[in-house]
């Protein structure tokens, strides 16, 4: 017996290594008893923008009673889900094209100054001096890897983590220097800043039902527009500051809806400050605006898409 123990050890022993491979790590050559080491999931990192960020300018233009409807019903942050895709500008396009990228349950994009550099021949005068965007969404327990590559032109953030409850964040920030042309000699700063965060900046929690409905718990959408150093040319009529918010707190909808339902959801757009009374994902919401002692009332009314706008390279002005 021992004769024959020593014949098949070599034997054992020759076993050649084989590709193995442990989950989320690369093939390589390794004893296939080796334990592979815990598995390292990153958890959120978290977006750049501050509380301070998301205050409403001291100073916003005044938008008149007779112009609110149609001030409104411009603002895409109403919907949950834009059925025309409406002309956005070139910044945005340029979002909307960058490649997701997933890991396991975590899926980011991000988008760094010089990929929206490509806008820069489209805005004749305008010089980007600062620029950024990111986006995160956090799906515990599950595996996103599907949608790594994929822009989120192709698929909604929010719809990507369909079985448990997650976490997104949306931040973006561009500054823009506009200087004098021959064409137009008017010169300004412009700081946009946008996202869907919490109070804090934080990412923004939503509940998932077994219907696929997504109710977000506190969170707001928002998009602040501030023109500094503005110097008019003869005739010429200058952006003015905007802020928009829209509290999403209690806010639920399904795949496909295109807005959200049964929520009254206040908002604040410039000068005004009101609700928007949401019922059922495809019907239109009904709105109450107030300033001061004037009250307004409107239904939301989805603009037909501008073919032109679409084509006018995303101007800023």
């Amino acid at each position: 017996m021992k004769v024959l123990f020593l014949r098949i050890l070599p034997v054992f022993l020759a076993i050649p290594t084989q590709a193995f491979q442990c989950e989320g790590d690369k093939p390589r050559k390794q004893n296939p008893m080796e334990i592979c080491p815990p598995l390292v999931v990153p958890g959120p990192r978290g977006g750049f923008l501050t509380a301070a960020d998301m205050e409403k300018p001291a100073a916003v233009g005044a938008i008149t009673a007779s112009y609110l409807d149609d001030e409104i019903n411009d603002q895409l942050g109403f919907y949950h889900n834009d059925p025309q895709r409406r002309a956005l500008d070139c910044y945005a396009r340029v979002v909307r094209s960058a490649p997701a990228v997933a890991v396991y349950g975590l899926l980011t994009v991000e988008v760094g100054i010089d990929d929206f550099r490509s806008c820069d021949a489209q805005n004749p005068g305008y010089v980007l001096e600062e620029a950024q965007h990111f986006s995160e969404l956090s799906c515990p327990d599950a595996d996103l890897s599907a949608f790594s590559g994929r822009s989120i032109d192709e698929f909604a953030l929010a719809e990507a983590c369909t079985e448990a409850d997650f976490t997104l964040l949306r931040n973006t920030k561009i500054k823009i220097k506009k200087v004098a042309t021959a064409a137009d000699q008017s010169v300004f700063d412009l700081t946009i800043v946008s996202g869907r965060v919490q109070d804090d900046a934080t990412a923004c929690a939503a509940s998932v039902g077994s219907d696929k409905v997504v109710t977000w718990k506190p969170c707001t959408e928002f998009t602040k527009v501030v023109v500094d150093h503005a110097v008019a040319a003869a005739g010429a009529t200058l952006p003015s500051t905007s802020f928009f918010s829209l509290d999403l707190n209690g806010a639920s909808a399904g795949p496909g809806d295109t807005y959200y339902k049964d929520s009254n959801l206040p908002f604040v757009l410039n000068d005004w400050e009101g609700e928007m009374n949401y019922t059922e994902g495809q019907t239109a919401p009904t709105w109450t605006a107030r300033r001061g002692d004037e009250v307004k009332n409107g239904v939301f009314t989805i603009e037909e898409a501008d073919d032109e706008a679409d084509d006018d390279g995303g101007k800023v002005d």
